[in-house]
C-alpha cells in the first residue's frame, strides 16, 4: 500500500502528467481512480474492520465507471478473482463493494444507453466501428468502394492487387496498408462532408456558432526582437464566418493546376487573412493574432 501511494504521487507530481494529463482524458481520471480503487481493496483485505477502505473501494470503482464504465468492469474483475482466490481475503463485504461500485458509477450510463441506442449490445456495438476494428474496416472500405474511392486510394499508395484483396475480404490490410486506407477514408469524408454542406451547416449551428481554441505559433525562427511571449491558448465563440471558412479550408487542400498556378495559389491565404480581420473586428478585447 505504502508503495501505491508513492507511485501515484510520484507519477502525479510529472509536469508532463501535469501538462497532458487532461488532454487525455478520461484516460489520467481512469488510471487513478484505478489507482485508489486497488489501495482500498488491499486495505479492506488486510484490515477487516477498515470501512473507509470499503467505502473508498466503492467510490473509486463508481468515479471510474462514471468516467468509462468498460474500463471499471475490467478493473473489477481481477480484484473480485482476487477476493474469490485468496482465502483470507473472502469477505462478501469486498465484493459488495465491488457491485456497489460499478452499480453507481455505471447506472447513469445503463440509462442513458437505453434511452440513446436502445440496450447495451448495441451501445457496444455502436463503440467498436473504430479504424481498428472489423466493423470499423469494413465501414471504411464499403465507403472507399466506389471509382473516386479507388482513385484516393491508389494516390494514397495502395497498390490494385492489395486494393482487390481488401475489397473482396480475402484478406487484412497490413499496418501500412490501414494507415493507408484510413488516410484515404478521411480524404473522402472531408470532401464530402465540404460538398454536401453539412459542414458548414453543423459550424454554423443556426447563427448561434461554435467555439473556437486558437494556440499560440512556433516562434522558435522568429527574431527575439519580434517575439511574442504573451501571447495564450484563448477559446472564442466564432459566428458568422465559418461558411468563409470552410471554403477557405477546402480551396487550401485542393492541389491547382500547375497552368493556374500563379493565378490561384495566393486565394486560400488571402481569404484567411480576411477572415483574420473579421474575427478580430467582432473580438477587439482580443490580442492580434
Amino acid at each position: 500500500m505504502p508503495v501505491l501511494a508513492l507511485a501515484g504521487t510520484l507519477f502525479a507530481g510529472l509536469w508532463v502528467t501535469q501538462l497532458y494529463g487532461p488532454k487525455a482524458m478520461p484516460n489520467l481520471w481512469t488510471a487513478l481512480s484505478a489507482l485508489t480503487a486497488v489501495g482500498c481493496f488491499l486495505r479492506a483485505a488486510a484490515n477487516h474492520s477498515d470501512r473507509r477502505a470499503l467505502i473508498g473501494l466503492c467510490l473509486a470503482l463508481a468515479a471510474a465507471a462514471l468516467f468509462r464504465p468498460t474500463d471499471a468492469l475490467w478493473l473489477s474483475l481481477p480484484m473480485a478473482a482476487a477476493g474469490l482466490g485468496v482465502r483470507s481475503w473472502r469477505r462478501p463485504a469486498l465484493l459488495a463493494a465491488l457491485v456497489a461500485g460499478l452499480a453507481l458509477g455505471g447506472a447513469q450510463w445503463v440509462v442513458e444507453v437505453y434511452l440513446s441506442y436502445g440496450g447495451v449490445a448495441a451501445r457496444l456495438h455502436r463503440a467498436s466501428t473504430i479504424e481498428a476494428s472489423t466493423r470499423g474496416l469494413r465501414a471504411r472500405i464499403h465507403y472507399l468502394d466506389s471509382k473516386v474511392g479507388r482513385a484516393e486510394l491508389r494516390a494514397q499508395g495502395v497498390t490494385d492487387r492489395a486494393m482487390r484483396s481488401c475489397f473482396k475480404g480475402k484478406s487484412r490490410p497490413g499496418k501500412a496498408n490501414l494507415e493507408r486506407l484510413d488516410s484515404a477514408y478521411w480524404v473522402r469524408r472531408r470532401e464530402n462532408l465540404i460538398r454536401s454542406g453539412w459542414l458548414k451547416r453543423h459550424l454554423d449551428n443556426d447563427g448561434q456558432g461554435r467555439r473556437m481554441e486558437i494556440y499560440p505559433v512556433d516562434q522558435s525562427a522568429v527574431t527575439p526582437s519580434r517575439a511574442r511571449t504573451n501571447i495564450t491558448e484563448r477559446s472564442i465563440t466564432v459566428r458568422y464566418v465559418w461558411a468563409d471558412l470552410v471554403d477557405a479550408w477546402a480551396d487550401k487542400g485542393r492541389q491547382p493546376d500547375e497552368r493556374n498556378l500563379g493565378r490561384h495559389h495566393h486565394r486560400p491565404r488571402q481569404r484567411l487573412r480576411r477572415l483574420r480581420l473579421r474575427v478580430l473586428r467582432r473580438h477587439r478585447r482580443l490580442t492580434p493574432l
